[in-house]
This record gives structure tokens, sequence and C-alpha cells, in this order.
């Protein structure tokens, strides 16, 4: 058969079935196999490209992420997802699910288009653990084969979930285990923050095979003045920073500020890395008038179980 009677049988692969299939190639070919060659490896894959092309027939949770996540997926990034049961008498059907700890990402397959792109707020679904709403982080849109995805990002609960997804006109019950991939690393002491006179009270990453996930708390140190909490009234914000000083952009939108009395935390998503992040370089500025404050470069220590 033919390379273009090939395509027209099956169809394209979704965008990012071809990246994860090369990641997993770069993943075999890093471990010790001295009896297989390169190209060996690559004639299995093929083989299973061919194969894999037949059950193609829609796109998955992975391929529906922003770009950032899905060129930077680890290998087990597949081992988070997680089927549902289909619903095949319903308008919407929840298809995978993603429960890493520390957010809850759906796959959900409609009919029609639940959202109105000129009307903020026209497609509002909400997931409930038990009688608890958790905070709704975004949702992202994509067309697929006459049907409408939408791939919806909760703040995870840290446990197994077992809820309900309400949807206009309809409550779907869903049920997920944990599947806790993660590396966790944080600081140990506060760190004063001189040029914004506040104080670090502590920073956290937590590293999963899907993102890479920051948490930053800070306040006003106790003698800052009524023009210095002005910028905390402002919002202060952070940039990562790699070894050459040049930011590390979020994977998406789903970051946050919040406030608990005089603590702020910050919330961020990245890319996943494949090595432990021992290290961290940090640059905090206004949110609004973009002023930059401290640059901090900090040791991150394994948190005990």
């Amino acid at each position: 058969m033919t390379t273009n009677a090939l395509k027209q049988a099956f169809g394209e692969a979704p965008q990012g079935f071809e990246t994860r299939v090369i990641q997993t190639v770069r993943h075999m070919e890093s471990r010790a196999l001295p009896r297989f060659r390169t190209a060996a490896i690559l004639a299995m894959v093929l083989i299973f490209l061919v194969g894999t092309a037949l059950a193609l027939s829609s796109l998955g949770l992975l391929d529906t992420l922003t770009d950032t996540l899905k060129q930077n997926l680890l290998p087990q990034a597949q081992e988070l997802v997680q089927q549902q049961a289909p619903q095949p008498t319903s308008p919407f059907t929840v298809e995978e699910a993603i429960n890493d700890g520390e957010q809850i990402y759906l796959l959900v397959r409609s009919r029609e288009k639940a959202h109105d792109e000129t009307e903020e707020g026209s497609f509002n679904p909400m997931l409930y653990a038990g009688d608890v709403p958790l905070y709704e982080k975004g949702y992202s849109f994509k067309e697929d084969r006459e049907a409408f995805l939408y791939t919806l990002i909760y703040q995870g609960t840290g446990a197994d979930f077992n809820g309900t997804l309400k949807l206009p006109s309809l409550e779907i019950p869903l049920a997920f285990p944990l599947t806790d991939m993660s590396q966790t690393r944080a600081t140990k002491t506060p760190v004063p923050l001189e040029k914004m006179s506040g104080i670090l009270q502590h920073l956290t990453v937590k590293q999963t095979p899907l993102a890479t996930y920051v948490y930053i708390e800070y306040s006003p140190a106790p003698d800052a003045t009524e023009a210095q909490l002005i910028n905390f009234e402002d919002g202060i914000w952070f940039r990562w920073l790699d070894t050459e000083g040049n930011r590390i952009e979020e994977a998406d939108d789903t970051g946050g500020i919040a406030q608990k009395g005089d603590l702020y935390i910050l919330t961020s998503s990245f890319r996943a890395f494949e090595a432990p992040i021992e290290e961290i370089t940090i640059e905090f500025y206004n949110g609004m008038t973009k002023e930059r404050f401290d640059t901090l470069t900090l040791p991150l220590s394994k948190e005990e179980e």
C-alpha cells in the first residue's frame, strides 16, 4: 500500500501523538538495550504507529493540552490518563481524566458547541468533590471530527476523586483514583525580600510527568510603609528564570494569586522537567506597573513524606 493510500485509510494522527512517540523512542534509546539497535527500535515503533492508526478515531486528553505542555511531556505521562465509562446517550461524554494530585483535567466531548464565544460565562461547568465545588482554573476548546472537545482544568484535591460534573441540564457522576507520580521540593526557611519589603515564607515545586507546579507564599515585612504596601495591593507576581537569566514561560493560564490575611499565595504551571529541580531562580515584580523587585536563587530540598 502506498503512503497516500495509508493516509487516506487511517487519516492524520493527532498532533501530540507523534511528539509522544519521539519522546518514547528517546527514552528507550537512553536506557541500556544491548541487543537492539536504533533501527530495530524505530522499526518496532513504526509497526506500533500503523497498528495504532487503526484505533485512532479522535484526539485524546494529552493531545488537547497547550503546546508547551504537549511538547515536553515525559513518557510516563500516558500512565496518568484514565479512561472513563462511555455515556452513549448523553449529549456530553467525559472520555478521559487525569488526577495528578495538583490539578484535575477532564476531556469532555459534546455533540454541539456548548459555549458562546461572544458571551463570557456562557459555559460554566462545575466539578464537585462530594458537595464541595472545586475551583475551575480554565478550559480550552477544539473541534474534532464533527464533535466539540472541552479540556476542563480544576484545582486538585490530592486524593481519589468521587463527585459530579455539572453541565448545562446534565449531571455526570465521576470517580477516578489519584495517580501520584510527583516529586516535591521546597525551601526550608523564610527569606527576606528587601526591595519589595516583604518576606518569602515558603516556595514549593512539584514535578509530575505532565507539568511542573510552583507555589510561592509571601507576606509584607512588619516595617513595610504604606507606599510599599501599595505594591502588594497591585499584586506582586514572579518570573522563573533559567541559568542564563531568560524567563521560563508558563505552560498555560491556570496560575493565580490568592490572599489569606497578610499571606499572598502565587500558583503557576510550567512544562515538565525530567531532572529533579534542586535550585530555582525567581524574580518578583509588580503585576500592574511591571516594576522589578528581588531576584533570588534558592536551593530546594526534598520534602519528607
